[in-house]
């Protein structure tokens, strides 16, 4: 629990002690290739829309773009009503594809029993508090946790989480995943007008045993300064 703290405030500067160099030995990547009873995401079950035809021409699309990669995706953890089901997913596809491949998908499915239609979306993410975000605008009642995940360093990593998850002013302008060095790194620009300073980089940073991560924030008052700060990881 954090208390007494503006979570949407950016006028605090935080300690930025990230190591930018040591790689890390462990990843998502190794704990889902250890955990049992993870299961591969099968959409032409799991979605629930046999029987059903898309609502418009952007969920057809989406589901032949989502067929082509989800036999990579891992369920992380799914929450279903009558009519929508919400995913979070491990596209382990990040692993060897192209460099900087967000590694976290989200999925939302919206089916219409009474037209027998399904509407259709899914989005790639850098962070998950980014992809719990979206799963939130999306109608997910429930936040959704990766099983056995590893756990905030610290009560700096859990109030820039809090922010980020929080905060839809906060738009990313820029990310970069480094996955065999356990780094994430985000440009978030805050856009409301009332902002002191109106870019930060956000940095994740997983320890070499994946059983802890940091995440750190430094603020900027232009995008120049905060593309030239990123640029310190890679």
């Amino acid at each position: 629990m954090i208390s007494g703290t503006d979570h949407n405030r950016w006028d605090d500067e935080p300690s930025f002690d990230t190591d930018t160099t040591t790689p890390a030995t462990a990843h998502i990547d190794d704990f889902v290739e250890n955990e049992p009873g993870l299961p591969r995401l099968d959409v032409e079950t799991d979605l629930g829309i046999n029987g059903y035809r898309a609502a418009d021409t952007e969920s057809a699309s989406r589901l032949h773009a989502l067929l082509l990669f989800d036999a990579d995706c891992d369920v992380l953890a799914r929450h279903d009503t009558p009519t929508d089901g919400y995913w979070l997913l491990y596209d382990r596809s990040a692993r060897w594809g192209w460099p900087g491949w967000e590694e976290h998908v989200t999925l939302h499915v919206a089916r219409d029993p009474a037209t027998r239609t399904f509407r259709l979306d899914f989005e790639h993410h850098a962070v998950l508090p980014l992809a719990q975000r979206w799963l939130t605008e999306k109608g997910c009642q429930e936040r959704l946790d990766p099983p056995h995940a590893p756990a905030p360093a610290d009560e700096e990593t859990l109030l820039q989480e809090t922010r980020l998850r929080d905060n839809p002013h906060l738009v990313v302008r820029d990310a970069t995943v480094l996955i065999d060095r356990g780094v994430s790194t985000l440009i978030l620009e805050d856009t409301r007008p009332i902002s002191s300073r109106h870019f930060a980089v956000y940095v994740e940073t997983t320890t070499p045993d994946f059983s802890a991560y940091t995440v750190r924030r430094k603020n900027f008052n232009t995008l120049d300064e905060a593309e030239a700060w990123q640029r310190r990881y890679g």
